[in-house]
């Protein structure tokens, strides 16, 4: 049994599964807690070699800066943080709108 990340347990999923699922995962944390990260600290948080971590970042359209040697993650939206917005956000958020506009 492996856990990987918010709760999820993998017990009956191949290991290759597995992996890739908790390597999303790790890219998807990478991409919100860093602005800029070296090759070698995200092949090692992504358990990849740092070719394998490069090439994988490239296919995410993430920005590779050959001469420092880092990596700046483009910010992955969450759908599920869009999809939370309550009845009640939108009506203060209405609410605010038309003060401004008054």
């Amino acid at each position: 049994v492996r856990a990987c990340g918010k709760g999820t347990i993998l017990n009956s999923m191949p290991i290759s599964i597995m992996d890739e699922t908790c390597r999303n995962r790790a890219f998807q944390l990478v991409s919100r807690a860093y602005d800029s990260i070296s090759w070698k600290d995200l092949a090692a948080i992504v358990g990849l070699s740092v070719d394998d971590a490069l090439q994988a970042v490239k296919e995410k359209n993430w920005t590779v800066d050959v001469n420092s040697q880092i990596v700046i993650p483009t910010k992955i939206v969450d759908d599920a943080q869009i999809k939370n917005v309550t009845n009640e956000q939108l009506k203060k958020l209405t609410d605010y709108v038309t003060y401004l506009e008054n």
